[in-house]
């Protein structure tokens, strides 16, 4: 079903937009298929959706500003030293440098992030609507916590 589901987003990605989006301010940082297929690249989906959810911003936006930002590194228990930005976090999963060393964690983390309501203080933490496209404090809407988010790699 998962697989179904990557195939159809791959699938649709780009449709609609041949001529190009005027709305989408690219950071330079475009996915391959190997990152989509991250446990970090799953969790930058959910935190969009739930961004997405409460402040009905644009997820492709979301994705780009969230890519370029720094301190989700010690939300998922990683070494702050080894990561500059999200986008540094998919590509070492991708290299192979992290793995995911407990699948319960990783799901727990998921729940807790979709568990999230809108006024929720992580999630009010997380993003300022009078500040479009800044997206430095999303790592606000990783939850902390043993079992969770920082336990998973």
């Amino acid at each position: 079903m998962k697989a179904l589901a990557l195939i159809t987003l791959i699938l649709f990605i780009g449709c609609g937009t041949e001529t190009g989006n005027p709305n989408n301010q690219d950071s330079g940082a475009s996915l391959g298929a190997s990152e989509l297929g991250t446990y970090a690249y799953n969790l930058l989906g959910l935190s969009c959706d739930k961004l997405v959810e409460c402040y009905s911003i644009d997820k492709d936006n979301c994705k780009n500003g969230i890519l370029i930002q720094d301190n989700f590194d010690a939300s998922f228990g990683l070494n702050s030293s080894d990561y500059s930005t999200f986008r540094d976090i998919i590509d070492t999963e991708v290299e192979g440098g992290i793995s995911v060393t407990d699948a319960g964690a990783f799901t727990q983390c998921q729940t807790d992030i979709n568990a999230l309501a809108c006024s929720d203080s992580e999630v009010l933490n997380a993003y300022d609507a009078s500040d479009s496209g800044n997206y430095s404090n999303a790592y606000n809407l990783i939850p902390v916590g043993s079992g969770s988010c920082q336990d998973f790699y």
